[in-house]
């Protein structure tokens, strides 16, 4: 089945709808086998690089992984499990941003240097993590940062600058990733957000604090921008296909509505299906799609709103105090993105 022949645009106020209407045979396609499979890249299972891998049958295209440009002392070849979601090839009405984001597994114990190289030369400025440690008893991920300042390979020097637990289910970090570069210490400020509301293979209970985040992330590139931090931002979860690729589908998904008025969920599962393999894993995720998105075009439009409405009242004479329910989501303090 072509979800591009099937499947439409949805305007902003149809997307509920849309998803209640959902026929059998376009379920059937979300849970048919996933496409692009041969293009698994050959040297994820080649010697040593098969133990980088967090599940054996999980491992990126040949065509869109990350390479590691400059590794050397403990990693020996430029494998790496991860993606670049290249939006690049949307039609032009959409986005087309070149490797917007990177997708990866949780870093292993084996992986922690050849993370942290990823980060620094693809100057991403922010590291969002979907899972917890452990999950019903099984290992997700592994702690990839230490808590004093770490010699991690490659010239790399690994910082954990700030910690703290940011509402109940969100734990914001900041690290200083240093390397020496002709004999002089270059600092990037690098920002970690990990949320742990979210469990394996299902959804969120709500949609706000994803949106929250998502908000986060995205303010925090504009911001990063002005420090050279361009690159893509990292995200992963456990496998980093299920939750991750929900997440990005999340965000594709409200810049669409955003910039169009419009949305195209199948097309966008799809796509980025074509960057890294399993991306949104069950059916709960792909709904949860829908459900963010339909959440977030509404917040905006009592936001639009509300904003219409002070400026209206700051026109007027004499001057009225107005309040609205909305605050900001982020703030800065002391150079930290924080959640208000």
């Amino acid at each position: 089945m072509d979800v591009d022949n099937n499947l439409s645009q949805i305007p902003e106020d149809k997307i509920h709808n849309e998803y209640t209407k959902l026929d059998q045979e376009n379920i059937k396609w979300f849970n048919q086998t996933y496409e692009y499979i041969s293009d698994v890249c050959p040297a994820a299972f080649n010697g040593k690089n098969y133990y980088k891998n967090r599940y054996s049958n999980i491992a990126p295209f040949e065509k869109t992984r990350v390479h590691l440009l400059t590794y050397s002392e403990n990693i020996t070849t430029d494998y790496i499990n991860a993606s670049y979601i290249d939006l690049k090839s949307f039609d032009d009405e959409f986005l087309s941003v070149k490797n917007y984001y990177i997708s990866t597994q949780a870093p292993l114990t084996n992986q922690i240097s050849a993370f942290w190289l990823m980060v620094w030369e693809n100057k991403s400025p922010i590291i969002v993590m979907l899972t917890n440690f452990t999950e019903k008893g099984y290992t997700k991920a592994n702690p990839y940062w230490f808590e004093n300042t770490a010699k991690i390979g490659n010239g790399l020097f690994l910082t954990l600058a700030y910690e703290k637990k940011v509402g109940k289910y969100l734990t914001h970090r900041t690290f200083n990733l240093s390397r020496v570069i002709e004999g002089k210490t270059v600092d990037r400020i690098i920002e970690h957000y990990q949320y742990q509301e979210w469990p394996d293979h299902g959804r969120p209970k709500t949609t706000e604090t994803i949106r929250q985040l998502i908000q986060i992330t995205n303010n925090c590139r504009k911001l990063k921008r002005k420090e050279g931090l361009t690159g893509p931002p990292i995200f992963h979860c456990s496998a980093g296909v299920g939750r991750t690729g929900t997440f990005i589908a999340i965000d594709v998904g409200i810049r669409m509505v955003k910039e169009h008025k419009n949305v195209d969920i199948p097309k966008i599962v799809k796509q980025i299906r074509r960057y890294r393999m399993f991306m949104v894993q069950s059916s709960d995720q792909y709904k949860f799609i829908y459900d963010a998105i339909e959440d977030e075009s509404k917040a905006q439009k009592i936001l639009e709103s509300s904003s219409r409405r002070t400026r209206l009242l700051s026109l007027s004479a004499p001057p009225v105090i107005y309040r609205t329910a909305w605050k900001p989501i982020v703030s800065v303090q002391n150079n930290v993105y924080v959640l208000c």
